[in-house]
């Protein structure tokens, strides 16, 4: 071991002017003590041991001519060539034995970081009773318990239904689409109330029950028939009507409103047709075919209300039917049951009192 003065070793191991990579290089390395000023600069023992005439002991009683010799170099210049000889007999005895050595040296150096142990979450095991019914077999409809663990499932009613269908049972049929509360695909029932799958979190409790959209026909599982919810809503005519002609220069153009009058829209564009609102209503139960429900008759007094819109009359009148518009008693299923907190039942109301 030899030790170098500090002032003689620059932060990038410069030694009278030779640049070592001593870092990188197994034959030397330098050391810096924080409580001394200088520099120590070590040789493996391996090295020595191989070679004892390139680096031979001290002895205690040394001659006088010896002391005087090595009193008679400065240190820098004895570290220079000791480090330039290590160098040396290090590339050309670099065997495989010895590389092996000085790699099992550096693995069996204690660890600064601790192994921390991966924590498992406990369990959370939730059964989903869920409607189950293929038009292709004759048994009846049932309801199938399927158990997940929610430690390993997303918050929403959609996340179980997918993992049930990639990991338990691929034959589960049901609607999705985007997973945000706009398509309004997976409009179903879950314990008991209407609602979309992906904007409902799973309940709390040992079971949760899942159905499709109460008195709808089924196709299969969970998607029913929207045949009949989507004629209503064409019945009334869903878009501009004008029986004025555009102004010259301004055809095919926007037709502009004030912000007044299209702040009265709020509260009935945002509809996104799930029909929530429509299989909750006892009303569009038991009158299927000729009340228009609660979506249907939301969306004409959108278009009634329009300032833009110039069938007013028109629309009021295709509505003014006893079936059509006065089945709705005001029970409000529709507005506790939309995902969008619409309230379908104020702007029937107000279809009403525009009749005259």
């Amino acid at each position: 071991m030899i030790i170098v003065p500090r002032a003689h070793h620059t932060t990038h191991n410069l030694i009278h002017g030779c640049r070592l990579n001593t870092s990188s290089h197994p034959a030397v390395r330098l050391l810096f003590s924080p409580y001394s000023s200088k520099t120590t600069l070590q040789i493996p023992t391996l090295l020595q041991q191989s070679h004892p005439s390139q680096f031979p002991k001290e002895h205690p009683h040394r001659s006088k001519r010896s002391s005087s010799f090595c009193s008679s170099f400065p240190p820098t210049t004895m570290a220079t060539s000791l480090v330039r000889r290590a160098i040396s007999i290090s590339r050309v005895h670099s065997s495989p034995a010895s590389k092996l050595l000085i790699s099992r040296a550096h693995a069996s150096e204690p660890q600064t970081k601790e192994s921390v142990p991966i924590a498992r979450s406990t369990p959370s095991l939730k059964n989903f009773q869920i409607y189950r019914w293929n038009p292709d077999n004759p048994e009846k409809p049932e309801l199938r318990n399927y158990q997940i663990n929610l430690s390993e499932c997303g918050p929403m009613v959609l996340d179980a239904l997918i993992k049930i269908k990639n990991e338990i049972d691929p034959s589960l049929t049901f609607r999705r689409s985007c997973r945000e509360g706009i398509c309004g695909s997976c409009a179903m029932n879950i314990d008991g109330c209407n609602g979309l799958a992906c904007l409902t979190k799973i309940p709390s409790g040992d079971a949760t029950m899942v159905t499709p959209l109460p008195h709808m026909f089924v196709i299969k599982d969970l998607v029913v028939d929207m045949t009949n919810f989507y004629n209503q809503y064409k019945s009334i005519e869903p878009w501009l009507k004008r029986k004025s002609p555009a102004p010259e220069g301004w055809e095919g153009k926007e037709i502009f409103q004030s912000k007044k009058d299209r702040a009265k829209l709020d509260g009935m564009y945002e509809c996104i047709l799930c029909s929530c609102c429509s299989t909750s209503c006892p009303s569009y139960w038991w009158n299927p075919e000729s009340y228009l429900g609660p979506a249907a008759l939301l969306h004409a007094n959108r278009w009634i209300m329009d300032s833009r819109d110039e069938y007013t009359k028109e629309r009021l009148d295709a509505v003014n039917d006893e079936f059509k518009l006065y089945r709705c008693h005001t029970i409000l299923n529709c507005a506790r049951a939309c995902p969008k907190g619409l309230n379908p039942g104020k702007q029937i109301q107000n279809i009403k009192s525009l009749q005259t």
